[in-house]
């Protein structure tokens, strides 16, 4: 078992891959963490197509039960790309058989404040992993940053910022062969100076933690890749 996975089973919970009659539970909850959102703009809502294509033929995903058998928690793999996501891939090298994306993720509100979406980015991790994915990317909104910061918590780092999804503002963040220097001096920008950690990611660096300073400030950390 998993350290992921045996952190879920502290809580009482059990995971499994996602089949295609999940997906009712599935776009339960997705609808549910829509309403308790502090802004609705942060996550792109799907229609129950999504979540068929994604159960389907052209994904995978974990979920996350309570004793019932209720979901309180999922993560979905999409390895069939959409056309817009194709559009807008983060590698201009060409190739996207071992491409995925991680497009979707969700905790019930009552179970809220656990890390769950992050110990679920890392079973995904594994997912992708085990069907040879090698570069993987997500997008989020600088806003959301309980989902960004999850993400970076599980290996991933942003990659990018730009207008995605009709004009919403979005983080790229991705696993790929390239790696932070962590012998570099890190560079520091404030979660509001969005411009000046857009001029660094364009510049090649990447966002790898949210760090706290002395006063409690937090700003985005970032390194050059090596």
């Amino acid at each position: 078992m998993s350290p992921a996975a045996r952190a879920l089973q502290e809580e009482g919970l059990t995971t499994r891959r996602l089949e295609p009659a999940d997906v009712g539970q599935v776009l339960d909850l997705h609808r549910r963490a829509l309403q308790h959102m502090a802004d609705p703009q942060w996550v792109r809502p799907e229609a129950p197509e999504f979540f068929d294509e994604v159960l389907g033929p052209g994904g995978s995903g974990i979920g996350a039960f309570d004793a019932e058998g209720e979901l309180v928690a999922y993560a979905l793999l999409q390895t069939r790309l959409e056309e817009d996501d194709l559009a807008h891939l983060f590698w201009s090298d060409g190739g996207t058989d071992m491409v995925a994306k991680f497009c979707g993720s969700a905790v019930a509100p009552e179970w809220r404040g656990r890390r769950l979406q992050q110990t679920l980015s890392l079973e995904r991790l594994e997912m992708a992993d085990s069907l040879g994915m090698q570069r993987l990317f997500a997008t989020a909104a600088p806003g959301n940053a309980a989902s960004w910061v999850s993400l970076l918590n599980a290996g991933m780092q942003i990659g990018a910022l730009g207008l995605r999804y009709g004009g919403r503002l979005r983080y790229t963040l991705v696993r790929d062969e390239q790696l932070p220097d962590e012998e570099a001096e890190p560079a520091l920008r404030d979660l509001q100076d969005l411009e000046g950690q857009k001029e660094l990611l364009e510049q090649g660096w990447r966002g790898v933690t949210l760090a706290t300073l002395p006063d409690g400030g937090r700003r985005l950390e970032l390194r050059p890749c090596r």
